[in-house]
């Protein structure tokens, strides 16, 4: 009977319910402010008034002045990020059973700086208790999917899936330890082609028994790619290391554990190519032909926060200097 796989878990898709709340509940002048900190934060502010007054500059206007901007910015920063986790927080909480875990851990994590009303703090601690039942399920499959790949002698799965517990720092139980470093011994002898020395060598390199293991039987000769492997994991596998007198190859690349990651969407095939009696449309500098346009990422006056009643020139678009 073939070992069971379990199936990869899903993604987080956070929805944009308290953001697009948060935008609308805004003034109108400070929403493009807000809009650019939703892309990217500070940083994508500062973009925004450089490429517009980059586009002021070569129109022949006076620069605006970054500084109540990025004032207002900075204002805006917690409630965005705020906003940013109540969504993503609420989509982890809908699919909590199924959600990847580093997903659900990266929610968690970032709770106690978001979570601070009563609403948002019954939120974060249904999520740690939904992640700790989450985690405890996990392992338990975790376990039962290695026993049943050791069952069915697939001696390199069971070994590079025993380094990817869900449960850090649990410890095997002692019978599939035992197992499992007898299936790698079993697997390296004297009969074994290169590439299957090889294939378990790179597996056992990261796997909980790496330091319980010794080959069964040893080749006569030492295939050059089984050495090369050996002097690469030397310092994850010494007692092999030893075993055949190779020293670490410094040279080598550090060793990285493998982990799973989700497919990549298929490629969008190319759209058709433009007739050939078409001619190409002119291209136009934007700063030429409209150079008082200004992008609605930045506004010269954005009006002030609510706690100070607005007025109608309180940050006069000025120029710099």
């Amino acid at each position: 009977m073939p070992a069971v796989e379990r199936p990869k878990a899903k993604r987080l898709r956070a929805g944009k319910v308290h953001r697009s709340a948060l935008l609308e509940s805004l003034p109108e002048e400070q929403r493009p402010i807000a809009e650019q900190v939703v892309l990217g934060g500070l940083p994508a502010v500062r973009q925004a008034i450089e490429k517009q007054n980059a586009e002021r500059t070569a129109a022949g206007e006076p620069a605006i002045a970054a500084g109540p901007l990025l004032e207002l910015a900075e204002k805006l920063v917690p409630r965005v990020r705020t906003a940013e986790w109540r969504d993503r927080a609420e989509a982890a909480q809908r699919d909590l059973d199924v959600i990847d875990l580093r997903d659900l851990r990266s929610v968690v994590s970032t709770a106690d700086a978001a979570g601070r009303d009563d609403e948002g703090r019954a939120l974060a601690q249904a999520l740690k208790d939904g992640l700790t039942t989450r985690v405890d399920a996990e392992h338990a499959a975790w376990l039962a999917e290695l026993v049943a790949t050791l069952d069915v002698g697939r001696i390199v799965r069971a070994l590079r899936l025993s380094s990817r517990p869900p449960k850090a720092g649990s410890p095997l139980p002692p019978d599939v330890a035992n197992r499992l470093t007898e299936g790698a011994e079993a697997a390296l002898t004297s009969d074994a082609v290169a590439e299957r020395w090889v294939a378990v060598l790179d597996a056992l390199a990261f796997a909980p028994v790496r330091d319980k293991v010794i080959p069964a039987s040893l080749p006569k000769e030492l295939h050059a790619d089984v050495q090369a492997t050996i002097a690469r994991l030397a310092s994850r596998i010494p007692k092999i290391a030893h075993i055949f007198e190779i020293t670490p190859d410094r040279n080598a690349p550090r060793p990285k554990i493998e982990r799973r990651r989700p497919k990549k969407a298929a490629p969008k095939p190319p759209p058709p190519p433009a007739p050939a009696e078409t001619a190409p449309p002119a291209v136009v500098e934007p700063a030429v032909v409209e150079p008082a346009v200004v992008e609605p990422a930045v506004v010269e006056a954005p009006a002030p926060l609510p706690e100070a009643p607005p007025t109608v020139d309180a940050v006069p678009s000025t120029p710099e200097g």
